[in-house]
């Protein structure tokens, strides 16, 4: 089993069609364009020889600058709101590092051209973001290492598969308040509220594995888009709009990271037979250098 781009777009309504997510990784003058894009300066801290701790903007700071706009905001600053929501959501939520509270400074040239955004595949990104950062998190030995990626994504992945430490399904919902095709909800909002679980990290792992040591194919839920809870919902139109694309065999690229959609690995999770012995297509070393 796998995360895969049909579970990127029932989840998180991202597109799949458009041109992919990459550019020049080296950022030089970047503090001089967060204040054009802000209207205000960002600044950073030195360390040690006057070196930049972070190459990227903290989360924090655009909460702290930015989380209240006046209903009468001149449209520069609503525009200035945009790109600090944007910037913040690719870099807390969509493509988070294990830094935790920085938005890289690779995203500043394509925030920067709001009428550019909608031209990219960005749920290929996701993705490829996300399989990367699992590759890395599976290397990681210290106690103190964190797993990165979109874990949105891999939350709402695993509540609607696998049964483990599974919260209810809820029984009613909250009135939706949006009405445009776009705006509408995802396969997600089958857990708009949801108790919180809490446990001590160490034992919590240890009955995860247990639960998932334990696992039988008929646990599985294989088709979650196809189940009761799923079908009532009336989806954002984001969700199936490139289902072409859904079973592609192709590169998923994001930068540096450069992953493969090998939806020919999982065909139960399609409905369909899985053919075995399965086409070896290697994702190894060679891949990640």
């Amino acid at each position: 089993m796998t995360i895969t781009l049909q579970d990127v777009a029932m989840i998180l309504a991202l597109p799949l069609r458009g041109h992919a997510v990459t550019s020049r990784t080296e950022t030089p003058g970047w503090h001089a364009q967060v204040q054009q894009l802000f209207g205000i300066p960002l600044n950073i801290e030195q360390g040690q020889g006057g070196k930049k701790k972070q190459n990227g903007i903290p989360l924090s700071w655009l909460s702290q600058n930015f989380s209240h706009l006046d209903d009468d905001a001149e449209p520069w600053r609503v525009e200035c709101y945009a790109h600090a929501y944007i910037l913040h959501l690719l870099g807390g939520v969509l493509f988070p590092d294990a830094g935790g509270d920085i938005a890289s400074a690779i995203w500043i040239p394509l925030v920067a051209n709001l009428g550019d955004l909608g031209r990219f595949s960005w749920g290929s990104a996701v993705l490829a973001w996300t399989y990367r950062q699992l590759c890395e998190a599976c290397c990681c030995q210290a106690p103190s290492s964190n797993m990165s990626g979109c874990v949105l994504l891999i939350q709402m992945w695993m509540w609607l598969r696998l049964p483990v430490r599974r919260p209810k399904w809820r029984q009613s919902f909250t009135p939706w308040p949006y009405n445009e095709p776009d705006m509408k909800k995802t396969v997600a909002y089958i857990f708009e509220s949801t108790a919180t679980a809490h446990a001590h990290r160490d034992v919590a792992y240890k009955h995860y594995v247990n639960e998932m040591d334990c696992l039988q194919p008929q646990h599985i839920e294989w088709l979650p888009y196809h189940t009761n809870e799923a079908s009532s919902l009336t989806l954002n139109s984001m969700c199936n709009r490139d289902s072409d694309y859904f079973m592609y065999q192709c590169p998923l690229i994001c930068f540096w990271a450069v992953e493969y959609h090998l939806p020919h690995r999982v065909m139960r999770q399609f409905g369909k037979k899985q053919d075995w012995p399965v086409e070896d297509i290697s994702t190894g070393v060679e891949l990640h250098k």
